[in-house]
């Protein structure tokens, strides 16, 4: 599903083909050798991500990659299937060696959604990523909304029961919300992820397929142990005013990797939305500063 206007698509997007499955990205301008690899959050474009290249201060090109079911990415056969983090990660390979890029290391930057898939490509290859920034990570907490949706049965069902009954389950969701029942922040959650058809296919579609890029926390432990010994660079940065992400949802992995060095997490002065121009200048300037 196409999330960004014609009028700000970028002039180049490029795809590749790797274990069964489409991969679209764009490359704003060409810089370093080595590479920093973005990805975007839910419902958003790559385009989302463009601004890191001209504000990271070190010399790379940027790649960002759409994640599965936003604009091409996708299964070569339809359906929801989940996308492991080993094939991501050999498809990011091929991608940079289609670019003429490093294949060696990159670094990388993931936000929201994109936090989690990036956080779950550093477990799959800790050593291979250079400076790992993670913005309102998501993965360190499955909503219990979510995890019934995707790994069971009747999830399944009830989804698709609500995808027949739209209408039904808005007007509901409405009255809720003027009754008291549920947050202002839920409900137009709900009802953005409710808005069509299509969107709510694509919500299917796109949980399914990340259903596989959730790594565990003692997983995501061992990986930044070896990053810190390894020398690599990781911040995640959390906003104080972030009711989707919010920074208690990292304790328990600050809890396990307390003291590691080349590991620092921020609380930034922000709500979810981290990719304002005056909030990522700051957030560079943080994390090269330290």
């Amino acid at each position: 599903m196409e999330f960004a206007p014609k009028e700000i698509r970028t002039p180049r997007r490029a795809t590749c083909e790797f274990g069964g499955w489409r991969f679209e990205y764009a490359i704003p301008v060409r810089g370093g050798q080595r590479a920093i690899v973005a990805f975007h959050g839910f419902a958003r474009p790559l385009e989302d991500m463009l601004d890191f290249a001209g504000i990271w201060p070190e010399d790379r090109t940027l790649i960002a990659i759409h994640l599965p079911h936003h604009g091409r990415t996708g299964p070569l056969v339809a359906g929801d299937h989940p996308l492991p983090p080993a094939t991501f990660q050999a498809a990011i390979l091929a991608i940079l060696a289609a670019e003429g890029l490093d294949t060696d290391g990159a670094d990388l930057i993931g936000y929201s959604i994109g936090g989690r898939v990036a956080l779950s490509l550093m477990v799959a290859a800790p050593k291979f990523w250079g400076r790992v920034l993670l913005m309102a990570p998501d993965g360190f907490v499955k909503n219990p909304f979510y995890r019934i949706t995707v790994h069971t049965a009747f999830g399944r069902w009830a989804w698709f029961w609500m995808d027949r009954h739209a209408a039904q389950v808005l007007r509901w969701n409405d009255k809720w919300h003027k009754w008291g029942l549920i947050s202002k922040h839920l409900h137009g959650f709900g009802r953005f992820h409710m808005e069509s058809h299509e969107m709510r296919m694509m919500v299917w579609h796109g949980w399914r397929a990340h259903r596989a890029l959730w790594p565990r926390h003692a997983a995501i432990a061992q990986a930044l142990r070896e990053r810190a010994g390894a020398g690599c660079e990781t911040d995640l940065v959390f906003g104080k005013k972030d009711k989707i992400i919010p920074p208690h949802n990292a304790r328990r992995i600050q809890r396990m990797t307390h003291g590691l060095p080349h590991l620092r997490f921020h609380n930034i002065l922000s709500g979810h939305g981290m990719l304002r121009p005056e909030l990522l200048r700051d957030i560079i300037q943080r994390i090269f500063s330290e």
